[in-house]
């Protein structure tokens, strides 16, 4: 099912309702009484409303036609009628100038609203008859006759008639046509609406008459630019079923099934519009069709197919559309197809279904009346498709025919014509309650229903709307017409009668209620309708003790009864709007829904509650029910942590006059003094209460907790392992001992002067200063800890790492001085060498001393020789010292002469070298021809060029470097080759 509520807004009543409601206001509500106490409709059928049930009478009107209307005086006497050809005077002769109206009787067959009647609103004797025709070229053409009723002796006469209505702006299509009138709120004015195949027309009707001059036009979802596929135009009598308005005039309903060729065409024509009454134009619509779907018929083909409402109609107070179903067929097929539905399925001839309007989108909308199994007539309530609301309130239809049976017992005609009503269409089905076959006819109303939508005098009511009270004053407002008036309401069972009376508020939502108004002649008529109420709720307070206690707390229920709470929405979620206000009578309020209070006074205290539901607010106030007796304040002090052994101190600080005094502990102590001694031995937490009684016999209790705790005790010696410098000289590691109970460490740092230059907090046994350049200075550390009672260890001795000072004698050997480690006793040096920091190291040799000489300091093809100090202790506690890197002097021997034999001496002229970088060796032959090139010390040359041995000869040579300074040398000389 589709959403309608985006249309109806009905899904959001109960909201735009409490909001409403939140102020209190003067509301009306309107129901136009009818004087049409007499119908005069097709085949010579008719009622009389004068009694009930009404009685049947017969009319001069032959034919289906829908185009009847009958006008009544006050008691019920007829003024005139009409059935769209000519208007009759009530005696039945055709008033003065009353023939030769420009009316299509054939299109009117179908059309369920072609005509109407409306009185004058300035003129109590003049009525406008507006009416229509389908012309031969297929064109609809509207006109209006006026009639003054003042005139020949009240008889009356039409003083003007086929009065066209221009349509100048795009004429209506002549497939289908409706006429009807909505009220112009708040101005005592009306809209004429033509409603056509795909657009509605709204004139406006006031005083002044009828505007043709500047018709406001909008579009309807009913569009057929041409006949159904197998059609022709002139076969489709598109002008079928109703174009109903709600009461309240928001709402419309445009119908019109298509019918041809024996078969009936399954088009979505059925749309709810949303009208705006005072700008004339639709402002919103929905498709109908979903609640219709379920339908279907039986053609004379025996096949199964979906048709759609003929008639529509709005119940009294709108809460209900009806909508008649029935079954189609050309005259040629007529009797064919109806004898196979009487033989096969009775019940599919006619549907008559109510929809409920605050149900729409949901698949209880929609519900069949006059379904077979009712226990109806033999195969169901056989309705016709006319409906019209009666004076006395209930919805009458058309329609049920007895069945005429040939000699071989089939369907071969009908006999007896009847009149159903619903007895109370306000009522939501099947309260509503069908009467079926209830009225035997004189004719055969089987189409027909009078238009009845003539409004001379309105019933009306209004209602002060007392939001958040038990009650709501509802009041007459009807038009001079009715003189006495009773509500009915709680279902039917309680009546009240008077112009202003009170109807009891039972529970929010709808106030439902029936209004029966009755004029001086006898005429009755009535109105069902409701009235958005909201019951006020009644805070109420549910208190389990009368009698409590001076610093205990007393406990207060809300036991408010209410049925209702507005939501808000906070974020992406609705949460209920309650609200709660405690007043405890001692200057403290609570905002709870259920509360605990504790007085710090004694006495008997008056205590409120205010309650709000979002929408209204009530409150209570109780009396001489809060009765608080004296005590005393509890309270002490004691320290809230110690250390085994540990003697704890309680001091009371209650307040007031205590006649005994009672502590405990969880561990089982306890003592009745008002300030005791309290001995712990064991490790734990430990609650504490105090117990004070008083004279009056009140107990108040106060509570505390205590840790203890295990310490290590004071003159704890802390060992610290090593501080020893990592990788890069960037940092020093610093590890010491974890001992039991401590909670912190504290380490200090001093740098050579003996300076505190660091004090860091650490809750681990290690520890990384950075970023420091521990080549050029080191520090001593030491640690202490903190135990879990407070106390702190001794200084551990402090630690400093080696810082190492490497001294290059020429190349000859390198002296290794360091300053020796702090906080190893007998340490042992290990010195250690590499090439580059990135390589292994290598032990070097050991002493106890603080310096050593490295007489093999030049290592081949080294550049420099890289030192760090090792210092280890007897229990294997290692610390590194920082690391010197000592470059090689930069240094070259070159030969005199080469002899490149391969006899393995000499066979190579290279020169020799020592720390050198940027290395590039050349010879040039004494003709300067670049003959052998390197640029590795490694690599000498061999003799050969091009892999060819060159003559003995004195070649030349020139060797570029860099030293240990980073200065670049050249080297110029020769060499003698010999072979």
């Amino acid at each position: 099912m589709k959403n309608y509520y985006s249309i109806l807004n009905l899904g959001f009543y109960k909201k735009c309702l409490f909001s409403l409601m939140l102020s209190t206001f003067l509301s009306t509500s309107i129901c136009y009484g009818q004087y049409n106490n007499i119908w005069y409709f097709g085949n010579q059928s008719g009622l009389d409303f004068s009694s009930f049930p009404p009685k049947t009478i017969s009319s001069n009107f032959p034919g289906y036609r829908h185009a009847h209307a009958t006008v009544c005086n006050k008691m019920g006497e007829v003024l005139f009628y009409t059935d769209g050809n000519a208007i009759y005077q009530g005696n039945g002769q055709v008033m003065d100038n009353g023939n030769n109206l420009m009316c299509n009787n054939d299109f009117r067959d179908s059309s369920a609203t072609s005509i109407l009647i409306k009185q004058s609103v300035s003129d109590t004797n003049i009525y406008y008859f507006f009416y229509e025709e389908f012309t031969i070229n297929k064109a609809l053409v509207h006109y209006y006759a006026i009639i003054n009723m003042g005139l020949n002796n009240n008889a009356g006469k039409v003083i003007d008639k086929n009065i066209n209505i221009p349509l100048k702006l795009n004429q209506i299509p002549a497939f289908y046509g409706k006429i009807n009138m909505v009220s112009n709120v708040p101005s005592k004015s009306y809209w004429l609406l033509l409603a056509g195949s795909d657009s509605l027309w709204a004139f406006k009707f006031d005083s002044a008459g009828l505007d043709t001059a500047n018709p406001i036009k909008s579009s309807l979802k009913n569009t057929f630019a041409s006949a159904p596929q197998g059609g022709s135009v002139q076969n489709y009598r598109n002008g079928a079923g109703n174009f109903a308005v709600s009461k309240s005039g928001r709402f419309l309903v445009v119908c019109s099934p298509l019918r041809g060729a024996s078969i009936l065409y399954p088009f979505d024509t059925s749309y709810l519009y949303e009208f705006n009454a005072k700008t004339g134009k639709i402002i919103k619509y929905t498709s109908l069709n979903d609640v219709f779907a379920y339908n279907y018929w039986v053609n004379s083909q025996q096949s199964l197919m979906p048709f759609k409402p003929y008639n529509v109609l709005f119940s009294a107070n709108d809460s209900f559309l009806y909508a008649s179903f029935f079954c189609a067929c050309d005259a040629q097929d007529n009797f064919k197809v109806r004898r196979y539905c009487y033989a096969n399925s009775f019940n599919e001839l006619s549907r008559l279904v109510q929809v409920d309007l605050y149900a729409l989108g949901t698949d209880s909308a929609a519900r069949v009346i006059n379904n077979r199994n009712e226990g109806f007539k033999t195969g169901g309530c056989d309705l016709g498709p006319g409906m019209a609301l009666g004076p006395d309130g209930k919805l009458y239809l058309s329609g049920g025919r007895d069945v005429i049976y040939d000699s071989k017992q089939q369907p071969a005609g009908y006999k007896n014509h009847y009149i159903s009503y619903l007895e109370f269409p306000d009522k939501k089905y099947p309260a509503c309650n069908l009467k079926c076959w209830a009225i035997k006819a004189q004719g055969e109303p089987w189409f027909a229903m009078p238009t009845t939508t003539y409004i001379p005098e309105r019933m009306r009511f209004g209602y002060y709307n007392n939001a958040c009270k038990d009650s709501v004053s509802v009041y007459n407002k009807s038009d001079s017409l009715y003189k006495t008036f009773k509500w009915v309401y709680n279902n039917g069972k309680d009546t009240v009668q008077g112009d202003t009376v009170k109807l009891p508020v039972l529970k929010s939502g709808y106030l439902r209620f029936t209004m029966l108004a009755y004029s001086a002649y006898g005429f009755k008529r009535s109105m069902a309708d409701s009235i958005p109420v909201l019951k006020r709720p009644h805070a109420k307070i549910n208190l389990t003790d009368t009698a409590g206690c001076q610093w205990l707390a007393f406990t207060f229920k809300d036991s408010t009864l209410t049925d209702t709470a507005q939501q808000i929405k906070q974020g992406n979620q609705y949460v209920l709007a309650s609200k709660w206000l405690w007043r405890f009578g001692d200057g403290d309020s609570d905002t709870l829904q259920n509360t605990k209070h504790t007085y710090t006074k004694s006495g008997i205290f008056p205590v409120q509650l205010i309650y709000s539901n979002g929408f209204c607010t009530d409150s209570i106030t109780v009396q001489n029910k809060v009765n608080i007796l004296a005590a005393p304040k509890p309270g002490f002090t004691c320290d809230s942590f110690a250390c085994i052994p540990a003697q704890v101190k309680i001091t009371d600080k209650s307040i007031g006059l205590v006649s005994k005094y009672s502590y405990t502990t969880s561990s089982g102590l306890s003592d009745s003094v008002a300030s005791p001694i309290l001995t712990f031995k064991n490790v734990g937490t430990y609650a504490i209460y105090q117990t004070l009684t008083s004279s009056t016999g009140c107990v108040t209790k106060d509570s505390a907790s205590l840790k203890i705790s295990q310490g290590f005790g004071t003159n704890l010696n802390l060992q610290m392992y090593m501080a020893s410098v990592l990788n890069g000289d960037t940092a020093v590691a610093i590890t010491w001992q974890s001992k039991p109970y401590t909670i912190k460490y504290l380490i200090e740092k001093k740098d050579q002067q003996n300076k505190i230059i660091l004090t860091q907090t650490l809750n681990d046994t290690f520890y990384i200063d950075k970023p420091i350049d521990a080549s050029k200075q080191n520090f001593s550390y030491r640690v202490k800890a903190i135990d879990t009672c407070g106390m702190a260890s001794l200084w551990s001795s402090p630690h400093q790492p080696v810082l190492l000072h490497v001294v290059n004698q020429q190349n000859e050997n390198a002296i290794l001085n360091w300053s020796a480690y702090l906080g190893f006793n007998n340490a042992l040096y290990d010195a250690r060498y590499a090439s580059d920091v990135s390589k292994p190291f290598l032990t070097l040799g050991s002493t106890i001393n603080t310096t050593y000489a490295d007489v093999n300091f030049i290592e081949n093809d080294w550049l420099k020789k890289c030192y760090y100090i090792n210092a280890r202790q007897a229990n294997l506690l290692e610390s590194r010292s920082n690391t010197v890197c000592v470059p090689y002097k930069s240094n070259t021997f070159f030969p005199s002469a080469f002899t490149p034999n391969n006899d393995g001496l000499n066979d190579e002229f290279k020169p020799k070298t020592l720390g050198l970088t940027n290395y590039l060796l050349q010879v040039y032959n004494k003709y300067g021809m670049l003959i052998f090139e390197s640029r590795s010390p490694a690599i000498g040359w061999n003799g050969n060029y091009h892999n060819e041995a060159v003559p003995a000869d004195v070649y030349f040579y020139i060797l570029d470097y860099t030293n240990e300074t980073g200065e670049s040398i050249a080297v110029k000389g020769n060499i003698t080759l010999i072979r």
